[in-house]
């Protein structure tokens, strides 16, 4: 993803973006690549050293979350974990809305 693209993805402005990024390329998680239909623009790409430590740090939160739900059946689980996707996905949706209508305004 480039620049523009985080942004509009996670709704923060560009400068935001250029720190974080930069720290995650000083960490070694993601590397900038060259997409040739891009122009002079940069991507950014997640690295291997990346994907395991996303995937470790998820399952720690799955782990906690297990823990914090004792008791629940897998049934119950898989049907929260629905709900809560669902629930993300019409907040994603509405600030997106969001974001349209004031940029036209």
């Amino acid at each position: 993803m480039s620049i523009a693209e985080l942004s509009e993805a996670f709704a923060l402005n560009n400068s935001t973006i250029h720190r974080q990024t930069s720290a995650l390329l000083r960490r070694g998680l993601v590397e900038r690549i060259r997409e040739p239909d891009a122009g002079i623009a940069r991507k950014f790409r997640i690295t291997s050293h990346g994907t395991h430590l996303l995937d470790h740090e998820r399952q720690q939160r799955i782990s906690a979350l297990r823990d914090a739900l004792p008791g629940w059946e897998d049934d119950d689980l898989a049907r929260f974990a629905t709900y809560l996707q669902r629930f993300n996905t019409g907040i994603e949706q509405h600030r997106r809305a969001d974001r349209v209508s004031r940029t036209r305004k």
